[in-house]
């Protein structure tokens, strides 16, 4: 493990001081969302109900005992000292429409017609009165860059929350899953390969009305081809062996639907949330890792027929341990990576937010191998990680949202983690008497390979009435100069470097208009000039060069912020010269 030293990150001395007053909500504050019911439970646990769509979910609100918090992060963000405008460049808004998919849900979006033209499987709220509310599931379709159309909706009313796609008997024929008002999960296939997921097949619904399955999700476990679902069932008064447990349930051709085969309650915590999946020790079996509000983690793994058996059980240094996803070796050290997180309550910072992963080291044994600590920030909400390109580069990063922020998280190559970037997603607009992101995800809406940001925007006026919206970020590409643009620049541009933080090296890219005598010169905090990277003279074009950390004679530099300016003057004199100053932060 990496616990001999750990990193304050500080990127600059700017502090938007409104940040973590529009991120700290008191509990009274969230109540007051319309459409949403806030109980107060003995133990320090909120029960969130959304009356619009009968999704319950809890949160434990307690502040986490310090001496439980013992455990030392490899990496820390203090998210008060965060400049947010360093990063206003990386995404932009780009699109938006009048539906969502939130809460548990993954947002899909997948080309399942193959026309080229993605679509988006989301729903909406008809009429927009708080508590009178229906569901609308719907099919949105990319017609031109950003713009997406309503295309097809599904009957009947009352479907929301679409959670996961594939296929489930590997008859090349794809399917999608979604639920009801009561809690039953409705499948739909593909009746042909080129048409779109909405022909209805069966509907899973063996428990009571008030028993709901927590993120269900596909998982091919026992690797016979066919996909099982995997899903923690929470029930509120659990009065049956099932409730409050995680469940495997696997198809049976013979009936067209699930069966319930195998179910865990994970005592003494009673609620679980979140599933990752994968063959997590690389072992040839599959396993699945949850993780529970009291911040236990829980990994299964598949043994033969029926039968399962908890291969890990672990007490995290959290509450609320509901982000989790499985990574395929970030860090090139020939093991995958399970990450599993969470937040709590603190008087120190306001609130943490605390991921660790862990490793196999072999079957079954697995260790923890890094902390990520995000100081500040504890949400109401449930969060979400995923592993997805987020920039171009063709090599997936970790994606972390919770609250109104989102991460993007890159591994350096020799074992160490760092944040590629930091957003506070932004309000869409400012005439609504009240504003909430009710969930934050990350899709490929139009088929790059990179994923975009998706915000779900809950919207109310003075009277009651209201708006939904999925609004779409999309990265920036570094260049800022398209691919199929051959034209010669028209001015002088130095771009933030990347990745940023950086081990052990960085890329610096700018851009000359003209023939220009050109220096790029690297300062520390206090302003002594630590490197001279380039000082000649330089053609018209796009450029970009290396930093190693060195400084002049060759030594390795140490960690901490430094300054790179750029100056350059045309030869010809035609036009001004340019200056310019990015910030870089070395990380060991």
């Amino acid at each position: 493990m990496y616990l001999c030293k750990y990193y304050i990150i500080t990127l600059a001395a700017i502090v938007i001081n409104n940040v973590l007053i529009a991120q700290q909500v008191s509990l009274d504050d969230f109540r007051k969302i319309p459409g949403i019911e806030v109980n107060l439970r003995q133990d320090s646990t909120i029960e969130v109900f959304d009356k619009r769509t009968n999704y319950r979910y809890l949160k434990n609100i307690a502040e986490f005992p310090g001496k439980e918090n013992q455990t030392e992060a490899d990496l820390i963000l203090e998210l008060d000292t965060i400049n947010f405008a360093y990063y206003e460049e990386n995404y932009r808004t780009w699109g938006k429409i009048k539906a969502w998919n939130a809460y548990s849900a993954n947002y899909i979006a997948i080309d399942s017609d193959r026309n080229k033209q993605f679509e988006l499987y989301v729903y909406r709220f008809v009429n927009n009165l708080p508590g009178g509310d229906f569901t609308d599931a719907q099919i949105y379709e990319q017609s031109q860059d950003s713009i997406f159309n309503l295309i097809f909706d599904f009957t009947p009313d009352s479907l929301s929350m679409f959670f996961d796609v594939g296929d489930i008997t590997g008859d090349g024929l794809l399917d999608i899953f979604c639920r009801d008002y009561y809690n039953a999960l409705w499948f739909y296939e593909q009746n042909n390969p080129n048409n779109l997921i909405n022909y209805f097949n069966f509907k899973y619904n063996p428990f009571p009305p008030q028993y709901q399955s927590n993120t269900p999700t596909f998982y091919d476990i026992d690797s016979d081809d066919t996909l099982e679902i995997i899903y923690f069932l929470f029930a509120g008064d659990g009065d049956s062996v099932w409730a409050y447990s995680n469940h495997v349930a696997k198809y049976n051709s013979a009936i067209n639907n699930y069966e319930l085969i195998y179910y865990h309650r994970p005592l003494p915590d009673f609620y679980t949330y979140g599933i990752s999946t994968g063959d997590f020790d690389q072992d040839g079996k599959g396993n699945f890792g949850t993780g529970s509000i009291y911040g236990k983690f829980y990994i299964y793994e598949y043994v033969q027929g029926t039968q399962y058996f908890v291969e890990l059980e672990d007490t995290l240094q959290t509450y609320n341990a509901y982000l989790t996803t499985f990574t395929d070796d970030m860090d090139g050290n020939g093991k995958p990576e399970i990450w599993i997180g969470g937040d709590f309550n603190s008087s120190t910072y306001g609130g943490v937010t605390r991921i660790y992963v862990f490793e196999a080291s072999g079957p079954g044994n697995y260790e923890r191998v890094f902390q990520i600590d995000i100081r500040g920030l504890f949400a109401f909400t449930t969060g979400k990680l995923r592993n997805c390109d987020l920039d171009y580069d063709g090599k997936k990063d970790l994606f972390l949202a919770n609250g109104d922020f989102v991460f993007g998280i890159k591994n350096n190559g020799i074992g160490s983690y760092y944040f590629d970037f930091i957003k506070l997603l932004p309000l869409i607009d400012t005439t609504y008497s009240s504003q909430f992101i009710e969930a934050i995800d990350a899709a490929d809406l139009d088929g790059d390979n990179t994923f975009e940001i998706v915000a779900n925007h809950n919207l109310y006026f003075s009277n009651n009435t209201g708006a939904y919206y999925s609004v779409f970020h999309k990265r920036n590409k570094i260049s800022g100069i398209e691919d199929n643009d051959n034209s010669l620049p028209d001015r002088f541009n130095l771009y933030n470097n990347y990745p940023n933080p950086f081990n052990p090296e960085t890329k610096i890219k700018f851009v000359l208009p003209t023939e220009s005598k050109v220096s790029i010169i690297i300062y520390n905090i206090l302003g002594k000039e630590i490197t001279d990277l380039i000082s000649d003279t330089r053609k018209s074009g796009e450029y970009e060069i290396n930093w190693d950390g060195t400084d002049n004679s060759g030594s390795r530099v140490p960690s901490g912020i430094y300054i790179i300016t750029m100056k350059a003057n045309p030869v010809n004199e035609i036009i001004d010269g340019f200056q310019k100053t990015i910030k870089a932060i070395l990380l060991k």
